[in-house]
């Protein structure tokens, strides 16, 4: 959740947009967190919501233009990982991955493309993965080919959607300073920097797509 933190805070507080903060795993503490950390409560919407499920999507993005009229910024950052070989990784394992690293991309996607195309002007940014480049390194197996999908599916969009003025992008970055990536920190080796990324780093690079 660091990851998304970062980013929220980084656009409301620097920038007054408006955020729909959607996650699976929505309290009412999430939605507080961020009325605190804003101090601007009538720029966050929290929804719960399943990204790979169409219809909770739907109901998504429905509240969303119900309470700000209106849609220019999708963020696909909702992800899943885990650490299991390949030789090792069940059929629900991988179901769960597809599903919510590139099966939510694309419904997320989708559900806001109507609003977009009315407006000639959209943003739809990916969160993507060294992984999906190189393989599972760290990571699983179906991480990885989730991530490479990602990549996939956004040059499939942005090529449908050009023409209305919408911009399909991707941000890949390698190891971050996330909960998710914590046992992996000192993982530097490989890194021309010699540290891993901050959030904020990816949070500069959303905003510079946005």
């Amino acid at each position: 959740m660091v990851l998304e933190e970062d980013t929220i805070l980084y656009f409301t507080t620097t920038h007054l947009l408006h955020i729909t903060i959607s996650t699976k795993t929505y309290t009412s503490f999430t939605h507080h967190y961020f009325y605190k950390k804003v101090y601007t409560p009538q720029a966050v919407c929290c929804v719960e919501t399943d990204v790979a499920d169409g219809e909770s999507v739907k109901c998504m993005v429905g509240k969303t233009l119900e309470e700000f009229g209106q849609i220019d910024i999708l963020v696909n950052n909702a992800g899943v990982f885990s650490y299991t070989r390949i030789d090792a990784v069940s059929e629900e394992e991988w179901d769960r991955m597809l599903a919510v690293n590139l099966k939510g991309p694309f419904l997320c996607s989708l559900a806001v493309m109507g609003t977009m195309k009315d407006q000639r002007f959209g943003r739809i940014i990916n969160l993507g993965s060294l992984a999906g480049q190189v393989g599972g390194i760290v990571v699983s197996a179906p991480y990885s080919a989730s991530k490479a999908g990602v990549m996939c599916l956004k040059k499939s969009f942005a090529r449908v959607l050009g023409e209305y003025g919408i911009t399909v992008n991707s941000i890949v970055p390698g190891i971050a300073a996330t909960e998710m990536a914590k046992n992996h920190l000192d993982t530097t080796d490989d890194i021309p920097f010699g540290h891993v990324a901050d959030p904020s780093d990816v949070a500069n690079a959303i905003l510079f797509l946005a």
